[in-house]
């Protein structure tokens, strides 16, 4: 059963290990989720706006974060300049002792818009994005991923 000091703790280890070493791998949360970006497309046309989406794949009995967690957690949180905000999907409710909180079990896809500019030469490019989130199951361990991906740009 969670308590305030179990969740208080939990935040604690959260924000010590992020500042510690923002390099070190593996994170603890990332035995428990997998992560991975899809798009659409093969290649992308300059000035216009596209959505990729990051797959999130959970382990059983684990869940991350909706953007709005509830009572405790912190959001997946995406670290990439050139994309926009995240589209969420409706999220589940998980009840834990008094805590109620919001997010995601099994797997989800979260919907992120990037715009790629009119003045972009084709080619390939490679962009990489630093994902942080927080995932429980009767503990909660903190998660950090750098995802490297390659996007195509094509005029034609």
């Amino acid at each position: 059963m969670f308590s305030y000091l179990s969740t208080f703790l939990s935040f604690v280890a959260l924000v010590l290990l992020m500042a510690a070493d923002a390099q070190a791998q593996p994170s603890p949360g990332s035995d428990h989720a997998e992560f991975r970006f899809v798009h659409q497309y093969d290649a992308f046309q300059p000035g216009t706006i596209h959505v990729a989406g990051l797959h999130i794949d959970i382990e059983e009995g684990w869940h991350v974060y909706w953007k709005n967690p509830g009572d405790s957690g912190m959001p997946v949180r995406l670290m990439w300049l050139q994309f926009g905000g995240i589209e969420w999907p409706y999220p589940a409710t998980f009840r834990e002792g008094h805590l109620v909180t919001y997010g995601y079990k099994d797997e989800t896809v979260l919907f992120v818009p990037f715009y790629i500019d009119e003045n972009t030469e084709p080619g390939t490019y490679s962009t990489e994005v630093r994902v942080e989130f927080l995932i429980c199951k009767e503990i909660c361990l903190p998660g950090f991923e750098t995802l490297t991906h390659e996007i195509v740009v094509d005029k034609s």
